[in-house]
């Protein structure tokens, strides 16, 4: 389940309005909408799916903290998922190279 329905899912949750949805904000207060700057959110899907999964095995283990919260509530919020959507896409960019993209393509014959 993603972040942004998990919040809209709620009792109390405000209606969603696509003009005030805040989980569009990046749109219109970054430049080009957030392009180049904030990681592809198909990424951030998968990052938070895995370390949900993760999480979630680890918890039906042991998981548990001395504070009584669970291990996932303090390793994964949103600020670390975007830091570790731009490492990815850094280390992607850094492994390809400016041009690698094109490996996963076809030569013209």
């Amino acid at each position: 389940l993603a972040p942004d329905e998990a919040l809209f899912r709620r009792k109390d949750a405000p209606e969603r309005y696509a003009e005030h949805d805040i989980y569009r904000a990046h749109e219109w207060e970054l430049p080009n909408g957030g392009q180049g700057v904030l990681p592809k959110s198909d990424l951030l899907k998968a990052i938070h799916e895995y370390s949900s999964e993760f999480y979630g095995a680890l918890n039906r283990g042991q998981g548990v903290l001395d504070s009584g919260r669970n291990l996932d509530e303090r390793s994964m919020d949103e600020t670390a998922l975007l830091a570790l959507g731009i490492l990815l896409e850094e280390a992607g960019r850094e492994v390809l190279g400016r041009r690698g993209h094109l490996v996963f393509t076809e030569g013209a014959h």
